[in-house]
Protein backbone atom coordinates (compact mmCIF):
# COMPACT_ATOMS: atom_id res chain seq x y z
CA UNK A 1 0.00 0.00 0.00
CA UNK A 2 0.78 3.67 -0.21
CA UNK A 3 0.47 6.87 1.31
CA UNK A 4 1.66 10.56 0.69
CA UNK A 5 3.85 12.50 3.42
CA UNK A 6 3.73 15.78 3.11
CA UNK A 7 6.81 17.75 5.17
CA UNK A 8 6.17 21.55 5.52
CA UNK A 9 9.61 22.07 6.97
CA UNK A 10 11.54 20.41 3.47
CA UNK A 11 8.19 21.74 1.33
CA UNK A 12 7.54 18.09 -0.10
CA UNK A 13 4.90 15.63 -1.25
CA UNK A 14 6.46 12.28 -1.50
CA UNK A 15 4.88 8.64 -2.03
CA UNK A 16 6.27 6.14 0.32
CA UNK A 17 5.24 2.72 1.82
CA UNK A 18 2.21 1.84 4.40
CA UNK A 19 1.54 -1.37 6.20
CA UNK A 20 -1.61 -2.56 7.80
CA UNK A 21 -1.45 -0.76 11.01
CA UNK A 22 -1.02 2.62 12.26
CA UNK A 23 3.18 1.79 13.41
CA UNK A 24 4.30 3.37 9.68
CA UNK A 25 2.33 6.42 9.68
CA UNK A 26 3.87 7.44 13.58
CA UNK A 27 7.14 7.23 11.90
CA UNK A 28 6.71 8.89 9.06
CA UNK A 29 5.20 12.02 11.31
CA UNK A 30 7.91 11.19 13.76
CA UNK A 31 5.47 11.44 17.13
CA UNK A 32 3.04 8.94 18.59
CA UNK A 33 -0.03 11.07 19.12
CA UNK A 34 -1.53 10.85 16.29
CA UNK A 35 -5.02 12.11 15.22
CA UNK A 36 -6.88 13.14 11.65
CA UNK A 37 -9.13 15.07 9.75
CA UNK A 38 -11.63 13.79 6.98
CA UNK A 39 -10.90 14.47 3.74
CA UNK A 40 -13.88 15.71 1.55
CA UNK A 41 -16.06 12.91 3.30
CA UNK A 42 -14.08 10.12 1.70
CA UNK A 43 -12.32 7.47 2.98
CA UNK A 44 -9.36 9.41 2.98
CA UNK A 45 -7.74 11.08 5.79
CA UNK A 46 -4.98 13.81 6.91
CA UNK A 47 -3.48 12.33 9.75
CA UNK A 48 -0.63 14.74 11.41
CA UNK A 49 1.09 14.78 15.51
CA UNK A 50 -2.17 15.85 17.28
CA UNK A 51 0.39 18.17 19.60
CA UNK A 52 1.70 19.75 16.54
CA UNK A 53 -0.25 23.27 17.52
CA UNK A 54 1.63 23.67 20.86
CA UNK A 55 4.36 21.19 20.15
CA UNK A 56 8.28 23.62 20.06
CA UNK A 57 8.34 23.06 17.23
CA UNK A 58 12.72 23.13 15.69
CA UNK A 59 11.69 24.82 12.23
CA UNK A 60 8.88 26.62 11.26
CA UNK A 61 7.23 24.53 9.13
CA UNK A 62 3.35 24.30 8.26
CA UNK A 63 1.62 23.23 5.27
CA UNK A 64 -2.26 23.48 4.71
CA UNK A 65 -5.01 20.93 3.23
CA UNK A 66 -7.41 22.61 1.92
CA UNK A 67 -9.17 24.78 4.26
CA UNK A 68 -8.18 22.65 7.13
CA UNK A 69 -6.16 24.01 9.69
CA UNK A 70 -2.25 24.21 9.39
CA UNK A 71 -0.29 21.87 10.45
CA UNK A 72 3.21 22.19 11.64
CA UNK A 73 5.63 19.48 10.48
CA UNK A 74 4.80 16.28 8.85
CA UNK A 75 1.56 15.10 7.65
CA UNK A 76 0.68 11.81 6.01
CA UNK A 77 -2.63 11.23 3.79
CA UNK A 78 -4.28 7.77 3.81
CA UNK A 79 -6.92 5.90 3.31
CA UNK A 80 -8.96 4.16 5.90
CA UNK A 81 -10.98 0.94 5.33
CA UNK A 82 -14.44 0.15 7.35
CA UNK A 83 -12.61 -1.40 10.13
CA UNK A 84 -10.17 1.59 10.79
CA UNK A 85 -6.94 0.28 9.28
CA UNK A 86 -5.14 2.54 6.57
CA UNK A 87 -4.83 2.06 3.27
CA UNK A 88 -3.58 3.31 -0.32
CA UNK A 89 -5.71 7.08 -0.64
CA UNK A 90 -8.27 6.71 -3.06
CA UNK A 91 -6.27 10.82 -3.89
CA UNK A 92 -3.59 10.55 -6.74
CA UNK A 93 -0.43 12.04 -5.91
CA UNK A 94 -1.02 15.26 -8.40
CA UNK A 95 -3.83 15.58 -6.56
CA UNK A 96 -2.47 15.74 -3.29
CA UNK A 97 0.23 18.50 -4.63
CA UNK A 98 -2.76 20.34 -5.87
CA UNK A 99 -4.61 20.59 -2.63
CA UNK A 100 -1.57 22.35 -0.52
CA UNK A 101 -0.39 24.68 0.41
CA UNK A 102 3.49 25.65 2.46
CA UNK A 103 3.29 28.19 4.38
CA UNK A 104 5.51 29.95 7.17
Amino acid sequence: MQCFVIDANTQTILEASLTDDSAPIAKHIGYDSIDSDEIDGTTDRLYFDDSCFIRTQSTNGRFKFDSLAPVAGVGVVAGVTSEGNPTTPKLTLQEVKARVTFVL
